[in-house]
């Protein structure tokens, strides 16, 4: 294992009172996962012996989660009352495995964290102690680095109880640490509680090693972005924004267009392929693949699906957990609801709904169509108008539509229900019965006419 003797410390117990929420603070998403999600994918990228989330509002919640996206085994530590930081590691301290060496400490919040610079810290580390600082415009909130004339860290002090001198500090504590693990383990119970907030900082262990003689290594990082916690809304949003940025440059780079990528949703896990076109206020998220030269056009939302080289998905299209293949042809305005499968040079146009069906080679339903819980085979032509109906009230029930069947203007097919190769339904009849190949089924009442009704109308009325 890359990291086999490093464990790495979790801290995910908070409430996150300034999000004025009743969701637990990790768990707040960003681009369609809680942020914790991706502090963990960062950790488990680097193999350590272990990870411990330290855990404590709604931990039922925030260990299900956990639980049931990654095919880990965590060591859950419960804070049972949140008294600060030093406490949260005091509860996980009993957890640590023994044959650990270094303890990498981290924050659930700091959902743009990198592999890569953890693997920097865990190299670079030496010693007793590694901080990671770095500088920002607005230090509002964050923890103050205090250094000596030599320039060395001699202490940390936090917002609530610094002075004015300190608040106009820059250089922050990111709240991302390295200890050895004899050190934690005996210096975290040195550290008392702060007299003011009545919490227990770990950022008071810097001041302990220092009282110690034993020197503080540090790590500046530049890039502050990066580094910085979630502790509101309006800072989701920027992490948001900053890691949609990402995601677009790379995509981009790769070959893909966005006509305005600024208006664009898209999440972490999209795949798109080269030379591909994304117009704007597109929305797409999910385990989405999108193939080659395919057009994403304006509005359009797809989440969870499987889209091919060569497709065209016009305006406003909604597409749910479907997979749509090479060459076809999906909207305007077309719904492609969950298990719905469009093959190459199909056509579903203006204002179609599909539901758990398949829609095989060159068949097309041009407009207005309901097509649900179906099989429609090659080059059948759906009628503007036509649903089937699959539904009993206490059933759904399968249609089959085979080869060149030609389904006319405002039929229904009522299910179950066959229509055969190369068959006719007339327009606006009502299908109860299987069609044999190649006939055609009429189903209407008689037409009625009654002369002078407009007469006839007025003598009721009086």
């Amino acid at each position: 294992m890359l990291n086999s003797k490093t464990s790495i410390i979790i801290l995910a117990a908070g409430k996150g009172t300034r999000m004025v929420s009743d969701f637990p603070k990790v768990l707040h998403p960003i681009l369609g996962k809680p942020m914790i999600y991706y502090v963990i994918d960062a950790a488990l990228n680097l193999k350590p012996l272990q990870i411990i989330p330290v855990v404590s509002y709604k931990k039922e919640e925030v260990e299900k989660f956990l639980i049931d996206n990654f095919g880990y085994i965590f060591d859950f530590a419960h804070q049972r009352e949140p008294e600060g930081t030093a406490d949260a590691v005091k509860a996980a301290i009993k957890h640590i495995n023994r044959s650990a060496e270094k303890i990498l400490i981290l924050s659930g919040d700091v959902p743009l964290i990198r592999t890569e610079l953890l693997s920097k810290i865990l190299e670079e580390h030496k010693g007793e102690i590694t901080l990671v600082t770095t500088e920002v415009e607005n230090p509002i909130g964050y923890g103050r680095i205090i250094r000596n004339e030599k320039n060395k860290v001699i202490k940390i002090v936090e917002e609530k109880i610094a002075n004015d001198h300190e608040k106009a500090i820059r250089e922050i504590n990111t709240g991302i640490y390295c200890f050895s693990r004899n050190f934690l383990e005996e210096y975290i119970y040195r550290i008392e509680k702060n007299k003011q907030s009545k919490e227990y900082y770990l950022t008071d262990i810097v001041s302990l090693a220092v009282n110690a003689n034993i020197e503080i290594n540090t790590i500046k990082i530049q890039d502050a972005d990066f580094l910085l916690g979630i502790n509101n809304r309006v800072e989701l949003y920027n992490a948001s924004l900053r890691l949609k940025k990402n995601i677009i440059e790379n995509l981009m780079l790769s070959g893909v267009t966005f006509i305005d990528p600024f208006s664009v949703y898209i999440e972490t896990t999209v795949q798109i392929g080269k030379d591909s076109v994304i117009h704007p206020h597109v929305y797409i998220s999910g385990n989405t693949k999108i193939g080659e030269k395919t057009i994403i056009e304006q509005g359009v939302v797809i989440k969870d699906s499987l889209i091919g080289d060569n497709v065209n998905i016009k305006p406003y299209t909604v597409i749910e957990q479907s997979e749509i293949r090479d060459q076809a042809i999906i909207g305007p305005f077309a719904h492609l609801r969950p298990e719905s499968i469009i093959y190459s040079k199909a056509k579903i146009g203006n204002f179609v709904e599909i539901k758990k069906s398949t829609i095989k080679s060159g068949a097309k339903a041009n407009h207005l169509a309901y097509i649900g819980d179906a099989l429609v085979e090659e080059n059948v032509n759906i009628g503007a108008g036509a649903i089937t109906c699959n539904y009993d009230g206490e059933k759904k029930h399968f249609t089959h539509i085979k080869k060149n069947a030609f389904i006319g203007t405002n039929t229904s097919l009522v299910a179950p229900v066959v229509i055969g190769e190369n068959a006719i339904t007339g327009a606006g009849s009502v299908i109860t019965k299987d069609i044999p190949d190649g006939a055609l089924g009429v189903e209407r009442a008689d037409l009625k006419i009654i002369p002078n009704w407009h007469k006839i109308k007025k003598r009721i009325k009086k």
